[in-house]
Order: structure tokens, then C-alpha cells, then sequence
């Protein structure tokens, strides 16, 4: 494999990371919400998974990027 493929894998790997990152701390919050909903501003709520999301929508956006770069990549050195 040369560096620049292993470059690819390296950052698809982290980005992979992220987002499962984002996906846990949405599933803690759920959780969270579902023991203490008594306690909880819903719109505050709102406002914090909007947050989460959308940087888990940058990160899935920069996968299709590295993904592709991977591929075309690839297919340049075949």
C-alpha cells in the first residue's frame, strides 16, 4: 500500500471515529432524557442534538470526500 492510500485509510478511520462519537453522545442524551425528562428544557434539548447533528453531517461530509479521493486514487494507480 502506498502513503497516500494509507493516508486515506488513517482519515477515514478518524472520521468514522467522529461520527460514531456524535451517535453515542446523541444515544446518552436520549437516555439521559428518557430518566429526567421532568427536569429537562425541551428546547435547549433541541438546540444541543441540532448541534451534534450537524457536525455528524460535516464529518459523514468529509467521509464522502476521503472516500472518493481513496477511490480515485486507487484507480490511478491501477
Amino acid at each position: 500500500m502506498d502513503a497516500k492510500l494509507a493516508h486515506y485509510e488513517r482519515e477515514e478511520k478518524n472520521v468514522f471515529q467522529r461520527i460514531q462519537t456524535c451517535n453515542i453522545c446523541t444515544d446518552l442524551i436520549n437516555a439521559y432524557v428518557k430518566q429526567n425528562y421532568h427536569e429537562m428544557n425541551v428546547v435547549m434539548l433541541e438546540d444541543i442534538l441540532t448541534a451534534i447533528f450537524k457536525v455528524e453531517m460535516e464529518q459523514r461530509e468529509e467521509l464522502i470526500h476521503i472516500r472518493l479521493a481513496k477511490a480515485t486514487h486507487s484507480q490511478r494507480t491501477l
